[in-house]
């Protein structure tokens, strides 16, 4: 049954590209753009999200009479990989694609309004503008009657630091239970990074196991079982696995040039 998950192997491009056609989740479990999108498919509930691309990447064109963004050739385009950022080298033209449930879309950069697109010239559900890159706020609204949602993306700068969090912070001392320990890169300001990568290792002290790293990528052919990784868009995953024994577990995440990171996880 398809999934919409990465599956190893299925991959037209060569070594070291070993996975491909995950709409919805990578190689570690991270959200991708087509998470976004089957979302604002399938659910019913307001739903806005962007997703950015470098138009020379994204099988697309920018059509001279209309301004509007076009499909090179039929089944070209990339929404499946668009980045969720807006960093970009000043002046680049970049697709920007929203997907959202509602009939009309607008978008701003910096609080000026880049034009609207409907429903009705968006067949597959997609709004697309083609945008020169200008650092700064790029907002995606929709709504009517007051009630207004938006989704956008702010130009982070250098990374200053990393946060490491988890998706438990207690564990059943069963050896079976897992938690899943994501590190990421931040500028100063807060705002992730996932232009720029670093090199993270774990220690580990405490009644538990180390049972993998990975940071997505299709293209990494790092070793899983290690305690050590670079990170891809800025980010990693660490699983810790419980054992028999009951006890507190700390983490420890380090990056060079950056502070380390740590958290506390109780097992009973």
């Amino acid at each position: 049954m398809w999934t919409g998950i990465d599956y190893i192997g299925e991959r037209h491009k060569k070594w070291p590209e070993k996975s491909g056609w995950g709409d919805i989740l990578d190689l570690a479990g991270f959200e991708v753009q087509g998470w976004n999108y089957f979302k604002s498919v399938f659910i019913n509930q307001p739903h806005i999200s962007l997703g950015t691309l470098p138009l020379k990447d994204s099988g697309f064109e920018v059509e001279e009479l209309s301004g509007l963004a076009v499909a090179i050739n039929n089944g070209s385009y990339r929404w499946r990989d668009s980045n969720m950022h807006w960093n970009y080298e000043k002046g680049e033209p970049v697709l920007v694609e929203v997907a959202s449930n509602y009939s009309i879309v607008e978008l701003f950069l910096n609080g000026e309004s880049l034009g609207s697109r409907s429903m009705s010239e968006s067949p597959d559900r997609l709004f697309r503008w083609v945008v020169p890159f200008n650092s700064g706020t790029l907002t995606a609204r929709a709504g009517f009657d007051g009630q207004e949602i938006e989704a956008s993306y702010e130009t982070a700068g250098q990374a200053t630091g990393f946060t490491l969090t988890t998706d438990k912070s207690e564990l059943a001392a069963d050896a079976y239970d897992v938690a899943h320990l994501v590190v990421q890169l931040h500028d100063k300001a807060g705002r992730v990074v996932k232009t720029q990568n670093a090199h993270v290792s774990f220690e580990i002290e405490g009644h538990s196991k180390l049972l993998g790293v990975d940071n997505g990528a299709p293209y990494n052919i790092q070793n899983f079982q290690s305690n050590h990784l670079d990170t891809a868009k800025g980010r990693a995953l660490a699983i810790i696995q419980s054992t028999k024994q009951a006890g507190t577990i700390k983490v420890v995440a380090k990056m060079e040039g950056f502070n380390p990171q740590t958290i506390l996880l109780n097992s009973k």
